[in-house]
């Protein structure tokens, strides 16, 4: 049987909920017996690979960790290239500058008819974001990432055959707080010029649905079926985690140098770096384009 994370010293068994050591016994500290699992564990898909951490300890390294950020730009930024193609059909459809109010050049509406048009470029451009994601290798790694963080959690070590029998979606996934706010980001916000009431009633509804529409869109649009090299990847990102949490496992770090180890002010350097090249471009397109 192929395992991961383990050794053939003091191997966690999930079966019996103990040290299986064939010669040692569990290993003491001045704290007490080493915990089983590190943690509570939270994960990034990143391009070609995963990164896992539990505050203390992470698994990829910095510039990976910018890349990542920059990388769902880049898919964010492509994503407005099919919205571009929509937009223009709207217009040649029912003669609605959707494409210049789209580049904010020019062009605009008033009453109930802006409203509407401001919401649909508002969730276009999203909608075909999650169908672009949906069939970009991240999608892969992102599930990969669930996979293995559910079995760390439930095992407390990595095998193959363990890992691809996890579900595809977490509890504790971004995708579930995201689509608890998006209702109230992308709908409510433009309805409430129109009627407040309406407004307040799909934000809250966005809020309280929030675990199955996030567990929807996991399924359907920001995960899929992993390869076997990138649930691999998942695993060596969680064995990584693993050696260097078993080294020290009380260890305790502040709770910025936690953020940083998590990998979230690389992530939006990378976004920010990213928005800023993408920016520039952007406000060149109505030139390119001889709007």
């Amino acid at each position: 049987m192929m395992e991961y994370g383990a050794s053939s010293e003091n191997v966690y068994s999930a079966q019996d909920d103990e040290w299986a050591d064939s010669d040692a016994e569990m290993p003491l500290s001045d704290s007490g017996p080493m915990p089983a699992r590190p943690g509570r564990i939270s994960g990034t898909a990143l391009p070609n690979g995963v990164h896992l951490s539990n505050g203390v300890y992470g698994s990829a390294g910095s510039w990976h960790l910018v890349l990542g950020g920059a990388y769902i730009i880049t898919l964010g930024s492509l994503a407005m290239i099919p919205t571009y193609i929509e937009a223009w059909v709207i217009q040649r459809l029912f003669d609605v500058p959707l494409p210049a109010m789209l580049l904010a050049v020019t062009g605009s509406l008033s009453g109930q008819g802006q409203t509407f048009w401001d919401a649909a470029l508002t969730i276009l451009p999203f909608i075909n974001f999650i169908l672009i994601l949906r069939f970009s290798s991240l999608s892969g790694y992102h599930a990969a990432e669930h996979k293995t963080v559910s079995a760390l959690e439930r095992f407390g070590v990595l095998r193959y055959e363990d890992v691809v029998e996890m579900p595809r979606v977490h509890p504790r996934c971004g995708t579930v707080l995201l689509f608890g706010l998006l209702p109230a980001m992308l709908v409510a916000a433009p309805l409430w010029q129109v009627d407040w009431m309406y407004a307040l009633l799909v934000a809250i509804l966005g809020w309280h649905f929030r675990y199955h529409t996030g567990f929807f869109v996991q399924n359907y649009f920001t995960t899929k079926p992993p390869t076997r090299a990138q649930l691999e990847a998942g695993i060596q990102a969680g064995e990584t985690l693993l050696r260097r949490w078993r080294r020290d496992p009380y260890r305790r770090v502040p709770w910025l140098k936690s953020i940083w180890v998590r990998g979230i002010p690389q992530m939006v350097l990378g976004l920010y770096a990213a928005m800023q090249v993408i920016g520039i471009i952007y406000s060149h397109l109505h030139i390119w384009l001889d709007f």
